[in-house]
């Protein structure tokens, strides 16, 4: 309702009235919008206050919030591992906890090196360090997939992973045995 109207409404009648409220986008969960109705009667050169009614309408938290990973694809030995960076960038009004989820890649094993869940500021980006190893013998691109969500939103992001070959060396021996007989002792 952006002015005051007069609706010139007979006893007893009903209508309905619109009501826009444009949330500013620097608004948080923390701010309230408060919208009064009033009704007067006017008696002559007076008029009187009949009722007046006092809604306060909450603002929703802005959700948004995105996943990177490394730049580039990592490179490394299986067995050697690789221990990198995922970062969360809260876009949204809010201070939010988020969770990485590190989903199952065949060959791989991938661990969270820190806490699981981070607390991230409005503008601000939270840090995950992982740890990721190949399964001993393998080689070749992987991906390595993340996700986090957060207030029914869910976000991913993919880590191109290379895992390079590791030159095996094979040794033989051979073992040779040699039996020499027993020297003899003799007695006098």
């Amino acid at each position: 309702l952006q002015d005051a109207q007069t609706l010139n409404l007979l006893p007893d009648a009903q209508t309905t009235v619109a009501l826009q409220v444009d949330v500013a986008t620097s608004a948080s969960s923390a701010d309230t919008c408060e919208v009064t109705l009033s009704s007067h009667v006017s008696i002559g050169d007076t008029t009187q206050l009949l009722e007046q009614l006092v809604f306060v309408i909450n603002v929703d938290e802005r959700v948004n919030f995105s996943l990177s990973g490394p730049p580039a694809p990592l490179s490394f030995e299986p067995t050697t591992g690789a221990t990198y960076e995922v970062r969360i960038h809260n876009d949204g009004s809010d201070e939010a906890v988020f969770y990485l989820d590190v989903e199952p890649a065949a060959g791989l094993t991938t661990v969270l090196v820190t806490a699981s869940g981070v607390t991230v500021a409005p503008g601000e980006a939270g840090i995950w360090s992982v740890n990721t190893k190949g399964d001993a013998g393998t080689a070749g691109a992987f991906v390595q997939t993340f996700s986090a969500s957060y207030a029914g939103q869910t976000t991913d992001v993919f880590v191109d992973i290379h895992l390079l070959e590791v030159p095996e060396v094979t040794l033989t021996l051979r073992l040779y045995a040699y039996c020499l007989p027993r020297a003899q002792t003799s007695q006098l």
